[in-house]
């Protein structure tokens, strides 16, 4: 056997194993990702409600509007309102509305920065006392909620603080982590129970995502397992190498 063709078996046998290899750590590394049944995005919100009934006579912004703290949402001529005058209880403020008692009427405001998600308070329909008027859905801070169908082994390698990528409806791809895990109860027809786990990313707040990050957008979470297998730190090494190089 010449050297040439030598160092062609040689260099087939390299090339041949680093494909095993990179292919195995590949395999062990989807090991250790699952992606969620469903998962959507979560965010604080205020419930706008008073304890006086009454009709909507101007509305003065419509779900998906903007709002900020002390702005005018709607007003409401309440009858309840001359009632409790008459009788002398006087109707008291609050951060969330104005009573007028000589004219009967309510002037509700928005308590934070945020826009509207939700509004039963339309103009000319009636609103009875404590129902829910309108829901604002507040700025900053919001989280994933996803559920993962998993093993009991799987369960177990969920840690606190584990990444999790979060794919946008625009397959933009954002980076949390682990918050907090429930369990739900299985079905009727014992499958497994789902997993609700609750991400954390300063991402999602960021302005530029606009409707993207909404109250109750659609997503995909991508679950980071801990890594048990014999090749953890050798995958672990792996993938470090390919953070560094730009391809991961």
């Amino acid at each position: 056997m010449t050297w040439p063709v030598r160092i062609k078996l040689w260099f087939g046998i390299i090339v041949v194993l680093a494909l095993c290899l990179g292919l195995t750590l590949l395999f062990n590394h989807r090991q250790t990702q699952v992606a969620s049944v469903s998962a959507s995005v979560e965010a604080p919100t205020v419930t706008i409600s008073s304890d006086y009934g009454g009709v909507v006579t101007d509305q003065l912004v419509q779900p998906g509007d903007r709002v900020t703290a002390g702005e005018v949402l709607f007003v409401a001529s309440s009858p309840q309102v001359s009632q409790e005058a008459a009788r002398g209880n006087t109707p008291k403020n609050t951060p969330i509305y104005t009573v007028d008692a000589a004219k009967s009427t309510i002037v509700y405001r928005s308590v934070t920065d945020g826009y509207v998600a939700g509004m039963q308070a339309l103009k000319g329909t009636y609103i009875a006392g404590t129902t829910p008027m309108v829901v604002v859905v507040q700025e900053g801070r919001r989280q994933v909620a996803a559920d993962f169908r998993l093993a009991p082994h799987d369960y177990g390698r969920i840690d606190n603080g584990a990444h999790v990528s979060i794919i946008l409806p625009n397959n933009e791809k954002l980076d949390g982590q682990v918050e907090n895990v429930d369990v739900t109860a299985g079905a009727a027809d014992g499958s497994v129970p789902l997993t609700r786990v609750r991400v954390s990313s300063d991402q999602l707040s960021d302005a530029r995502l606009g409707s993207l990050t909404r109250q109750g957008t659609p997503v995909t979470a991508i679950l980071s397992l801990r890594d048990e297998g014999p090749l953890a730190g050798m995958n672990q090494s792996f993938l470090n190498f390919l953070t560094k190089i730009g391809l991961r």
